[in-house]
């Protein structure tokens, strides 16, 4: 496994023991300069998103609960970089094999699969080209804790 797997696992597994996924320790792990994006906004969730600099993340996006509801806090969106070889391999040597598996819609020219990792910490899912073997994204969800 290369550093740059080994760092994003690294940040991934601190992200899901910290009891909330306070905005300024996401931003600093992935190198991010973000900003509030109004038109992706809703009433339910403010959104945040922008690059990253550093060498495990190109973009991050944020969901931020306007106003939360019990445990309810919010979900990342970390774009990985093209050079970045995430494989199934890793993730599962890394993360187990007990995961939820999904494929996108059949009729959508971007083919999608996903892993999601249920965890106490939220859910953490992988994002995999349907057509490669390399993950695109990774997502941490904890908007739909109660």
């Amino acid at each position: 496994m290369d550093e740059r797997t080994e760092t994003l696992f690294e940040s991934l597994d601190g992200l899901l023991a910290a009891p909330k996924l306070d905005p300024d320790v996401v931003v600093g792990l992935f190198s991010a300069e973000i900003e509030g994006n109004v038109e992706r906004s809703t009433r339910a969730f403010a959104v945040f998103e922008g690059p990253c600099s550093g060498d495990i993340a190109v973009k991050l996006e944020m969901r931020i609960p306007i106003e939360p509801k019990g445990r309810q806090d919010a979900l990342i969106i970390v774009t990985l970089p093209r050079s970045m070889t995430l494989t199934t391999a890793q993730v599962f040597e890394h993360y187990g094999r007990e995961y939820a598996f999904s494929l996108s819609d059949p009729e959508r020219v971007e083919r999608r699969t996903s892993f999601r990792y249920k965890h106490d910490g939220g859910d953490l899912s992988f994002v995999f080209d349907g057509n490669e073997e390399r993950a695109l994204e990774v997502v941490i969800d904890r908007a739909g804790w109660r």
